[in-house]
């Protein structure tokens, strides 16, 4: 396979993640919406019992049984999604490992020369990498 080939390759691996990614974002969210509404029809089910409305207890525990094969469907999607975007990843990883045994002329060897923080506090630290050819 030519170089032209593989690297074609690794844009479409890379695509494939993005794709994953973003769909694994919408499961995520659809399951944080399924959670809130199995939230809501616990509380309105129990309420019920505690009133002493039956029938709309039963129907509050059957909206629960739909929300939680809505979970389970999800969970799925979201395992499945996430054994393809591990492979993907190892793929890009391959990719990477093989490119980073391929140089032209001598190596150079880098080292860190200096470290910059900031004076201010923050919540967030950060530090600057400067390198410099030995």
């Amino acid at each position: 396979m030519c170089i032209r080939d593989r690297l074609e390759l690794l844009r479409q691996t890379i695509k494939n993640v993005q794709d994953l990614n973003a769909a694994r974002v919408l499961v995520t969210a659809d399951m944080a919406e399924a959670v809130t509404n199995v939230k809501t029809f616990i509380v309105r089910a129990e309420d019920s019992r505690l009133g002493l409305n039956m029938l709309d207890m039963k129907r509050m525990y059957g909206n629960l049984m739909i929300e939680n094969r809505k979970l389970t469907a999800e969970l799925l999607k979201k395992i499945n999604n996430h054994q393809t975007l591990t492979a993907e990843l190892k793929k890009i990883n391959s990719f990477i490992s093989k490119a980073s045994n391929l140089r032209i002329g001598q190596a150079k060897a880098l080292s860190l020369i200096h470290i910059s923080e900031p004076t201010r506090l923050l919540s967030i630290s950060y530090a600057v990498f400067c390198l410099k050819k030995k």
